[in-house]
């Protein structure tokens, strides 16, 4: 689930306790926690906390925009007529695309020159694809559900697989 958490590691006796404060959680990303534990008395606590600062991933090299919560609430999308999906049109690389003769419900989507069917939509890791026509199968209009958006729009990871324009995932 996205969002901030607190994380505590502690060893076997001998070695001290160290917890990270604020640790953001995202959607599609991994979350890589660098732990060393020193030799110490157990009651010791190391804690270390966040700055807020986006670092560089080195874990993945995808391209990727994420609109968390208060941008989803805030940021025009027409939820009520097309869907969140709109929101993806604020990605780079992202277009209108609504003759391109896929599943729109008002919205249609070409990423970086792709097709619109060549888009892959998730909802919580689940297939969310009409394969019939291609575009979206279910469309979320409701934005107080959704607690994370994300346009995957390049050198997305093969566990997503399917095909080669965007990622899209709710």
């Amino acid at each position: 689930m996205p969002g901030q958490y607190s994380v505590t590691v502690e060893a076997a006796s001998g070695f001290t306790t160290k917890v990270f404060t604020d640790v953001s959680v995202s959607l599609g990303q991994s979350t890589d926690l660098p732990v060393a534990l020193s030799i110490g008395v157990r009651s010791e606590t190391v804690t270390v906390t966040s700055t807020g600062e986006e670092l560089v991933n080195r874990d993945q090299s995808q391209i990727s925009t994420t609109f968390e919560t208060r941008k989803i609430e805030d940021l025009p999308s027409n939820g009520a007529g097309s869907g969140i999906d709109t929101l993806a049109l604020l990605a780079p690389g992202v277009i209108a695309s609504r003759n391109s003769g896929v599943n729109t419900d008002g919205a249609g989507l070409s990423v970086n020159g792709n097709r619109g069917r060549s888009n892959n939509f998730q909802i919580d890791g689940s297939d969310n694809n009409d394969l019939s026509i291609g575009g979206p199968s279910l469309f979320v209009d409701n934005t107080s559900q959704v607690q994370e958006y994300q346009v995957i729009t390049n050198n997305f990871s093969a566990q997503y697989g399917r095909n080669s324009g965007a990622v899209v995932i709710l």
